[in-house]
């Protein structure tokens, strides 16, 4: 569309406003040309909760019934934001598959419709 706009002897400021974006973007694709863009893989990131696994895995061992909640404000007083779905995930084995029955029931809870 683009290359098309400049065949048709617009100029990138005019292509920029008619397609809404930037000139700059414009200038790109048009020095680019045909060429599609290239996209990598994604390196994997560290994950925040990995670092508290084995800290989690040893409360939940020395206290069997402690809540997701509790564990959660304990992370959490350590310095670390990390999200309580991420912990419950973490505590179910990191799948997101479980419906959220299954959870409650693996975290020691019951459901309440």
């Amino acid at each position: 569309m683009i290359l098309e706009l400049k065949r048709q002897g617009l100029g990138v400021s005019a292509i920029a406003r008619q397609t809404g974006l930037d000139r700059k973007a414009v200038k790109k694709y048009l020095e680019r040309g045909l060429e599609a863009p290239v996209y990598g893989p994604r390196e994997p990131g560290e994950r925040l909760a990995d670092g508290f696994r084995s800290y989690l895995a040893e409360r939940l061992e020395a206290f069997p019934g402690l809540s997701a909640r509790r564990l959660h404000r304990e992370v959490r007083a350590m310095g670390v934001a990390l999200p309580f779905n991420r912990l419950c995930l973490n505590l179910c084995g990191g799948t997101v598959a479980f419906s959220p029955a299954t959870i409650l029931d693996r975290l020691g809870r019951t459901w309440r419709a």
